[in-house]
């Protein structure tokens, strides 16, 4: 379990209008788990925790309620994987660089 962190634009429907604003989503991805001979295969996944919302000329908040993260966590799934997916080619590449320097 890794816990991540990224900035994202949020569009935040009001009556009717839609608002972008800057957001910090928080989320936790579990590895999953390749199987063996006794216990099956497990996807990896990624949950949702956190979202603090910064509006401008006030301080960052929490989005709540539960209810809401629970659909935004439905809503950024592929955003996620997608962030993961990203960190571990960067530390891919990171690392190859340094063995090619050596």
């Amino acid at each position: 379990m890794t816990d991540y962190s990224y900035k994202a634009d949020l569009d935040i429907g009001l009556d009717g209008a839609a608002l972008e604003y800057e957001a910090k989503v928080f989320f936790t991805y579990h590895r999953g788990f390749d199987g063996d001979q006794i216990d099956p295969d497990e996807p990896a996944t990624v949950e949702l925790t956190d979202v603090h919302v910064t509006m401008p000329g006030r301080d960052p908040f929490k989005l709540g309620p539960p209810a809401l993260l629970d659909a935004l966590n439905e809503a950024l799934q592929h955003e996620m994987f997608e962030f993961v997916a990203a960190c571990a080619e960067d530390a891919a590449e990171t690392r190859y660089e340094a063995r090619r320097d050596d």
